[in-house]
C-alpha cells in the first residue's frame, strides 16, 4: 500500500480538513430554507505507514510546548537571534540547492 493513498473516514484516527475558500458572493454551500441537512465534516485517514513517515507516533513534548507558548504569550518567542539563525539556514538551503 502506498503510504500516502487517501482513504476517506470518519474513524478515530481521522483528521479534519477544511472545505476550500469561497468567491465573495456565492451563496451555492447554503441549504436552502426548508433543508434541516446537516453536513459532517470531512476527515482523512493516514495509513500507518505514513503516520511513521510524518513522524505523528512520536510523542508529544508538553513542557517544550508549554514553553513555546509562554514565550508566544508573553512576546519573548520571536528574537533577532532566532531570525538570523533562520535566515542563515534559508541561505544555506538556496546555496545547496545552486
Amino acid at each position: 500500500m502506498n503510504p500516502l493513498t487517501f482513504t476517506p473516514s470518519s474513524t478515530a484516527t481521522a483528521a479534519r480538513v477544511d472545505a476550500a475558500p469561497r468567491r465573495a458572493g456565492d451563496d451555492s454551500h447554503r441549504a436552502s430554507s426548508d433543508s434541516q441537512a446537516v453536513r459532517e465534516p470531512d476527515t482523512v485517514d493516514f495509513s500507518p505507514e505514513a503516520r511513521t513517515i510524518s513522524g505523528s507516533d512520536a510523542p508529544i513534548r508538553q513542557d517544550l510546548v508549554q514553553r513555546v507558548r509562554n514565550e508566544i504569550a508573553s512576546g519573548t518567542y520571536e528574537t533577532p537571534a532566532k531570525y538570523l539563525t533562520a535566515l542563515s539556514r534559508a541561505i544555506g538551503q538556496i546555496d545547496s540547492a545552486s
